[in-house]
C-alpha cells in the first residue's frame, strides 16, 4: 500500500500535535540513504488543489495500512473525522485501527464490553461497539501542551516508538536500538562529509545563495497566492501572509499581494469568541464596541482591539445601547433590565425593565417592568412621571424624539396601535390593524408614523400622523414588482428617507418627502436582516441571512463594497457614531472594524460638466445655478465664477499654471477667462467655433484646439492669435493633449484612433486603434516622464512605450467605456474612470466607477463605485493615496487609497492593522520550512 498510516485528527485541538508526529514517524530508525522510514498521510501534508477533497481523502484511505485516531472531544464532534471513522470500519478491520489519546477521557464498560459512552468524550459515538476488547492507546494528553515536540524529547520518544514498533511489525526495543545505530552511523558519515564539503566550500558557497534566492522567491510567490486565496474568506490571515511575502522578497508580485490585501482588510479585527460563533456588537462611542454571544455578558473593547471590560449582565439576541445626547452614559438592555453605565464603564445603575426604547434626541429612556411603563431621563437617572398605560400583551413599538408619546402595539407583527401620551395618558390616536415590521416604528422628526397595509395583491408601506392617525403619505410601489415580505424598516437619521429590506434580498428606498421610490438595491439573495444608516445619513449597512453585509452610497443609490459571504458570513454590523467607521461581525468569531473611507467619498463637490486642473487642486464646471464655476478642490471653495460664461460647453481647459481658463461654447467662438478674477481677458477667432477639445502647452503660452470638421488649430494664450492649423482627418477630434518635451501632440478621433504627430510640421508619429469597431476614442494620458501613453475609449485602455512605438499592454476587466485615466508619478499605479451613457447593467456592475490598476502586473487593485455617471476626469494627489474624480452625475469626489502608498510604507501600514506576528502554527501551516533559506532562518 501507498501508506503505512492515516492520520485521522481534528485541526482546531491537534493543529501542532499531528504534524509532529508525523515527521517523528517519517524520521524513527531512518536509513541516511531513505527519505523516510515509512509514509504516513496527513490531509495538510499529502493533498494537492482537486476539485473532489473527499474523493482524495478516499482514495488515500483505500491506500493506507493503518488508522490512526487522535481521539480529543473536538475529533469525537468533527464531521470529517466522523466521516473517515466511518469509511474504515465499512471497509477495514478494527484491528488496524490505533489510538491516540490527545484530550477528554476513555472508558471501557467491562461488563457490557463495549466503550462506556457516559464517560468518555474523546471517541466518536459510532466506535461504542467497535472493538472486541478494551483498546490499547497511548496517553499523549500531556504533549499538547509543548510547543516543540522531537524524537529527543524521551517521553515523546517512547510514545512514537510504542505506535512505529506496532506499525512497522518489529520489537520496540530492536526498533530503538536500531534507530540509536542508525544515529551513530549518520554522525560519522556527517564527520566525512564535513571534510569533503570543505574542499567544496567556496563553490558551494555561491550555489547555496542562488538556491537561497530561488527559494525565497518561490516561497514569497506562495505566500503572495494563499493571500489572495483566503482574502475573500480570511482577511486578516491574507494581510498576514501578503507581509510575510514581501520580507521575504519585495518585489511586483508580492507588493501587489500586500495592497490587495490591505485593500480588503479591515482596521482592526476584534477576536470576540471561538470560530463557528455568531457575534452581536454595537459601537458604544467612537473609540469603544460592546459585543456578546447571545444569551451571554458582552465584553468593551477598544477599537484598537484591546480588551477594556467584562461586563456582568447576559444580553438577549441583540445588542440594544443607547447613547446619552452629552456622550456621558450608555444604557444597554440586558436579559434582567437594563443597565447604565459611565465613560469609564462604571456601572451606574441597575434599572429595571425589558423593551428598552430611546428618544431620537438620547435624553430617555423608556420601558417596561411587570406590565408597568417607566421612564428615565439620561444621564441624571431621574424617573419621568408616566401616567400611561400599558394594555395587557402590548409593546412599546416606538417613542416620539423627546418620549412624550409612546406607539403600543401587541407583541407580534400584525396589530392594533395606540398612540397615547406617556405623561398624561392621553390617547392622541387609535390605528386599525397594521403591520409593523422589525426596525423604526416612527421616523427620527416625529412626523409620521410608519406600518404596512396589507392587501390581496401585495402589501404597501403608509406613512400616519402620530396625533390624528390619518393617512399622510402612501409610498409608491417599487418600479420592479412589488415589495414583497417585508423584514425590516430603518428612517435614515435626517428622515429624508426610508429604507424596507424583504424576504427576496432587496432593499427598497423612498423619498419621504415625495413618497417616491429613490432607489431599488438588489444584491442580497436572502431576507435582509437589519438596515442601519450612517448618522449623517449619506450611507446605509444592510445585512442578510445570506451572510453578506453591504455598504451603500444614498447620493448615487449604489453598492460601494459586498464584506462577507459564504465562507466568511457576516451576522450584524453597525455605524460609530461620528460615521467614520462601520463593523460586521462574522461566523468565525469575529468583530472587524472598517474605516469608511476605504470606499466611501472622502468630500463631495458638487460641479457639472467638471474638469480637474493638472494637478487635481482646480476645479471647473457649472455649478446648480449654470454658472461657470473655479473651484479649490482641496478646500471645497469656489475662487472665482466666470461672469458671462455660457454653461452649455463643449470643451474646458485649465492651463498648467492654474492661472487661465480656456471655454469651448457649443455655439460661439473659444473665449480665455482669468482662473482667479474669473474675468474674461480675450477670445479665439471666429474659426475657434465647433471646437469639441482644447488643450494647453507645457508653459501655457499656447494652446491647442481641436474641431468637429478634424482640423487641428495652435492659439496664442496671451492675445488669442491663430498661429497655425492642420487638418487632419473627417473625423470630429475628442482630446488634444501637449508631450511634456513640447515637441509632440497628442490626438483622438471619434473614429477611435489615437494620433502623436509633430508639434512643429504635423507629421505623423504614431497612430493607435481602439480594440473595439466604432468605438470613440475619449482621451490619452502620458506617464509623467512623457515615455508611455494611455489611449482609452473602449472598455480595454492600451498603454504604449512611445520611444520604440509598440504596445506594452492592455487593461482588462472594465465592464464598460473608459472616460479617464492618470499615471501615478511613481509608475507603480495607473487610475481609470469609467461608466456607461446607456445603461448596461445594475449598480456597481454598470461601469461607473473609478479603478487602480498595478501598473507593473497589469491587474485591478481595487475599485470605488460611488460615482452614479461616467467619471469623466481623475488625478491623483497625496503621493497618490488620494484620488480626485469628476464624474457626469455632477459630482467631484474624493477617495482615499491607503492601498496605493508608497512600497517603503506597505509593511508598517499592514503591522499598524495586525497588531500581531503570525503564530507559530500558523507559520508551520503556510511558511514552506523545507528550503534552505528557511534553514538559514532564525527562530521566532
Amino acid at each position: 500500500m501507498l501508506y503505512k498510516a492515516f492520520i485521522s485528527y481534528s485541526h482546531a485541538a491537534d493543529g501542532r500535535l499531528a504534524p509532529a508526529l508525523q515527521r517523528a514517524l517519517h524520521g524513527i530508525a531512518k536509513p541516511w540513504y531513505r527519505l523516510r522510514t515509512m509514509r504516513v498521510f496527513r490531509d495538510q501534508t499529502n493533498l494537492a488543489t482537486s476539485p473532489g477533497l473527499w474523493t482524495s481523502i478516499e482514495d488515500a484511505l483505500r491506500e493506507s495500512e493503518y488508522f490512526l485516531f487522535l481521539a480529543s472531544p473536538a475529533a469525537a464532534y468533527s464531521p470529517w473525522v466522523a466521516k473517515e471513522v466511518a469509511w474504515w470500519l465499512r471497509n477495514r478491520s478494527p484491528s488496524n485501527f490505533l489510538i491516540i489519546l490527545t484530550d477528554g477521557t476513555i472508558s471501557w464498560d467491562g461488563v457490557a464490553k463495549t466503550l462506556d459512552l457516559k464517560g468518555t468524550t474523546a471517541i466518536p459515538a459510532d466506535l461504542g461497539n467497535a472493538f472486541p476488547e478494551e483498546p490499547l492507546y497511548n496517553d499523549l494528553r500531556w504533549a499538547r501542551s509543548l510547543d516543540h515536540l522531537s524524537l529527543r524529547h524521551s517521553q515523546f520518544r517512547a510514545a512514537v516508538l510504542d505506535v512505529a514498533a506496532t506499525l512497522l511489525g518489529r520489537p520496540k526495543d530492536e526498533l530503538d536500538g536500531d534507530d540509536v545505530r542508525q544515529h551513530r552511523r549518520n554522525q560519522r558519515i556527517a564527520v566525512f562529509a564535513s571534510c569533503a564539503l570543505a574542499v567544496l566550500f567556496l563553490a558551494a558557497s555561491v550555489a547555496a545563495y542562488l538556491a537561497t534566492e530561488q527559494s525565497k522567491l518561490a516561497t514569497s510567490r506562495a505566500l503572495g497566492a494563499r493571500s489572495e486565496a483566503v482574502l475573500p474568506t480570511d482577511p486578516e490571515l491574507a494581510l498576514l501572509l501578503a507581509r510575510e511575502a514581501v520580507r521575504v522578497t519585495a518585489d511586483g508580485p508580492a507588493e501587489h499581494a500586500l495592497r490587495r490585501a490591505i485593500a480588503g482588510s479591515p482596521q482592526q479585527t476584534i477576536h470576540h469568541a471561538s470560530a463557528g460563533t455568531n457575534v452581536i456588537a454595537a459601537f458604544a462611542s467612537a473609540s469603544d464596541v460592546v459585543a456578546a454571544v447571545p444569551g451571554t455578558p458582552p465584553t468593551v473593547w477598544n477599537v484598537n482591539g484591546r480588551q477594556l471590560k467584562d461586563l456582568s449582565s447576559p444580553v438577549g439576541d441583540r445588542i440594544d445601547l443607547v447613547r446619552s445626547a452629552d456622550g456621558d452614559a450608555v444604557v444597554l438592555q440586558s436579559e434582567d433590565g437594563f443597565e447604565v453605565y459611565d465613560r469609564t464603564w462604571k456601572r451606574r445603575a441597575s434599572l429595571p425593565g425589558q423593551g428598552t426604547r430611546s428618544s431620537a434626541d438620547g435624553t430617555t429612556i423608556t420601558a417596561v417592568d411587570e406590565g408597568q411603563l417607566s421612564q428615565w431621563r439620561i444621564p441624571s437617572l431621574k424617573e419621568r412621571k408616566v401616567a400611561a398605560a400599558l394594555p395587557e400583551g402590548y409593546i412599546v413599538r416606538g417613542v416620539s424624539p423627546d418620549g412624550s408619546l409612546l406607539i403600543l402595539t401587541k407583541d407580534q407583527e400584525q396589530s392594533q396601535a395606540i398612540v397615547v401620551q406617556a405623561e398624561s395618558g392621553h390617547v392622541e390616536a387609535k390605528l386599525p390593524t397594521l403591520v409593523f415590521r422589525d426596525g423604526d416604528a416612527m421616523s427620527p422628526d416625529g412626523r409620521f408614523i410608519v406600518a404596512e397595509q396589507m392587501n390581496d395583491e401585495d402589501s404597501v408601506i403608509e406613512l400616519l400622523d402620530p396625533h390624528s392617525g390619518k393617512l399622510v403619505r402612501r409610498l409608491k410601489p417599487p418600479m420592479f414588482g412589488g415589495l414583497g415580505w417585508t423584514t425590516t424598516i430603518a428612517f435614515s437619521p435626517d428622515g429624508k428617507h426610508l429604507a424596507a429590506g424583504n424576504r427576496d434580498g432587496d432593499v427598497h428606498v423612498w423619498d419621504v418627502e415625495t413618497g417616491e421610490v429613490a432607489g431599488y438595491l438588489n444584491y442580497h439573495r436572502n431576507d435582509v436582516q437589519k438596515i442601519v444608516f450612517s448618522p449623517s445619513s449619506g450611507a446605509m449597512l444592510s445585512v442578510a441571512a445570506d451572510g453578506t453585509a453591504c455598504l451603500w452610497d444614498l447620493g448615487s443609490m449604489r453598492r460601494l463594497v459586498t464584506i462577507g459571504g459564504k465562507g466568511d458570513e457576516a451576522w450584524d454590523v453597525a455605524f460609530s457614531p461620528d460615521g467614520h467607521r462601520f463593523l460586521t461581525t462574522h461566523r468565525d468569531g469575529s468583530v472587524r472594524v472598517w474605516d469608511v473611507l476605504t470606499w466611501y467619498p472622502q468630500r463631495m463637490l458638487s460641479a457639472n460638466q467638471a474638469i480637474l486642473g493638472k494637478d487635481g487642486h482646480l476645479v471647473v464646471g457649472s455649478n446648480g445655478d449654470g454658472e461657470i464655476v473655479v473651484w479649490n478642490a482641496d478646500s471645497g471653495q469656489p475662487v472665482a465664477t466666470l461672469q458671462g460664461a455660457a454653461s452649455d460647453l463643449s470643451s474646458i481647459a485649465v492651463d498648467p499654471s492654474g492661472s487661465l481658463v480656456a471655454t469651448a461654447p457649443v455655439d460661439g467662438a473659444v473665449q480665455l477667462w482669468d482662473a482667479v478674477t474669473g474675468e474674461l481677458t480675450g477670445h479665439l477667432g471666429e474659426s475657434s467655433r465647433k471646437t469639441s477639445a482644447i488643450g494647453f502647452d507645457v508653459g501655457g503660452g499656447e494652446l491647442a484646439t481641436g474641431g468637429e470638421e478634424g482640423e487641428v488649430r495652435f492659439w496664442s494664450s496671451r492675445g488669442g492669435q491663430l498661429i497655425k492649423s492642420w487638418p487632419i482627418s473627417q473625423n470630429s477630434i475628442t482630446s488634444v493633449a501637449f508631450h511634456p518635451d513640447g515637441k509632440r501632440i497628442v490626438l483622438t478621433l471619434w473614429d477611435g484612433k489615437a494620433q502623436v504627430r509633430d508639434r512643429e510640421s504635423g507629421q505623423l508619429i504614431l497612430e493607435v486603434a481602439l480594440q473595439e469597431e466604432g468605438e470613440v476614442a475619449h482621451g490619452t494620458a502620458l506617464s509623467p516622464d512623457g515615455n508611455l501613453l494611455m489611449v482609452f475609449g473602449d472598455k480595454v485602455p492600451q498603454i504604449w512605450d512611445l520611444r520604440s512605438g509598440t504596445r506594452l499592454q492592455v487593461l482588462n476587466g472594465h465592464s464598460d467605456s473608459v472616460y479617464s485615466g492618470v499615471f501615478a508619478a511613481g509608475g507603480q499605479e495607473i487610475v481609470t474612470g469609467s461608466g456607461y451613457m446607456q445603461a448596461r447593467g445594475v449598480p456597481p456592475d454598470d461601469g461607473n466607477a473609478v479603478h487602480v490598476w498595478d501598473a507593473s502586473l497589469q491587474r485591478e487593485l481595487l475599485s470605488f463605485n460611488a460615482a452614479g455617471m461616467p467619471v469623466t476626469g481623475v488625478a491623483l494627489l497625496n503621493e497618490g493615496k488620494l484620488i480626485r474624480a469628476a464624474s457626469l452625475d455632477g459630482m467631484v469626489r474624493d477617495y482615499v487609497c491607503e492601498a496605493c502608498a508608497p512600497a517603503s510604507q506597505l509593511v508598517d501600514l499592514a503591522s499598524a492593522r495586525l497588531g500581531r506576528e503570525m503564530s507559530a502554527s500558523e507559520r508551520d501551516l503556510y511558511v514552506p520550512q523545507n528550503t534552505f533559506w528557511a534553514w538559514l532562518r532564525p527562530l521566532d
